[in-house]
């Protein structure tokens, strides 16, 4: 009965190792299918600057609703992340 505890107890640690790292795998997985199918719909060129955009759009939401800090000199690449996908 000493190793069945011990049998549960690797059950549950492999169960939360796959929780922590298999969801996050599968979504990244369906997002980069989703470019394939979004690829249908859009010029390579476009898509670009939608991924390029993403990522400024996350930095903001993670400023605005998680209330991180960033330095200036990352402001200020964002912000050149955003001309560059404006031009």
């Amino acid at each position: 009965a000493v190793g069945s505890g011990l049998i549960d107890q690797l059950a549950g640690l492999h169960f939360r190792s796959f929780l922590l790292y298999g969801i996050p795998g599968l979504l990244y997985c369906i997002d980069n299918n989703f470019q394939y199918v979004i690829l249908g719909f859009l010029q390579p060129a476009e898509l670009a600057v939608l991924w390029n955009f993403k990522m400024f759009a996350t930095v903001v939401l993670l400023h605005v609703f998680l209330r991180r800090r960033y330095a200036l000199h990352q402001w200020l690449a964002m912000l050149a992340l955003v001309a560059g996908c404006a031009l």
